[in-house]
């Protein structure tokens, strides 16, 4: 009878830890090295929260040596910002981060609100992580233009 009892023991032990690693595996996945939920989302998408109106504003603050800001509420200038940020697409996390390379693109709307996406070099920052940022030469010009229509 003793046998008997130790086998059921440590049967109901490796089912215990059947069920146990099962979870861990799931946990891992949903919460530390699996996907993140924005990749492969437009940019604007994992970025910005849902807001129906369109920005009447749009504010580049780069962060370099110097904080610089830039300003612009010319209606094409902010609509065409917009579209190429839309156009982007959340890739893969990067290894490598760039303190000095900070750059802040906030959105405002009309009833007051602002909505921003945070870069380092050419990869978009969410929740405290960098991802490389597809399709994003339109934006990179969006934002030299920003600059530029700040020296007329």
């Amino acid at each position: 009878m003793a046998s008997r009892g130790c086998a059921s023991n440590k049967i109901a032990g490796a089912l215990i830890a059947v069920v146990v690693l099962a979870a861990a595996v799931t946990l891992v996945r949903a919460y530390g090295f699996g996907a993140r939920a924005d990749q492969g989302k437009n940019a604007a998408q994992a970025s910005l929260n849902d807001c129906a109106a369109d920005p009447v504003a749009v504010k580049l603050i780069e962060n370099g040596e110097a904080r610089t800001v830039y300003e612009t509420g010319d209606a094409e200038l902010v609509a065409s910002t917009f579209a190429a940020l839309d156009d982007c697409t959340v890739g893969d996390a990067v290894d490598e981060r760039m303190s000095d390379a900070g750059r802040t693109l906030v959105f405002a709307y009309a009833d007051g609100s602002e909505q921003s996406v945070e870069f380092e070099g050419k990869n978009i920052v969410l929740d405290k992580t960098a991802y490389r940022l597809d399709g994003a030469d339109e934006l990179w010009r969006q934002l030299a233009a920003i600059k530029s229509s700040q020296r007329n």
